[in-house]
């Protein structure tokens, strides 16, 4: 979790969450309950419905993943760039 954030991906997707959640007309106990699930809650989430879900193909499936997307790090990263980028971009001439 500490190394979370040097992650230019998970950095990008942070931001843009963190953004909506700002924006939303949530009161300010609304906000906070969806930054801690938006940091904590989700990818934790996510791993234990995997194992739970399949135990035995949790280890190889996320091997595959991880291996995965060491390869394609770069192409990961320059697509969400692009699509938050363009995300932005639209909602910036939107409120003009």
């Amino acid at each position: 979790m500490v190394l979370f954030p040097l992650q230019v991906k998970n950095l990008a997707i942070f931001v843009a969450c963190l953004n909506l959640i700002i924006v939303s007309s949530l009161g300010p106990e609304g906000s906070i309950v969806g930054l801690v699930l938006l940091i904590f809650a989700i990818p934790v989430l996510a791993l234990i419905g995997l194992y739970a879900a399949a135990p035995q193909r949790a280890s190889k499936l996320l091997v595959s993943l991880r291996t995965w997307m060491g390869k394609n790090n770069r192409t990961i990263t320059v697509v969400l760039c692009l699509v938050f980028g363009a995300f932005f971009l639209v909602r910036g001439f939107m409120r003009a």
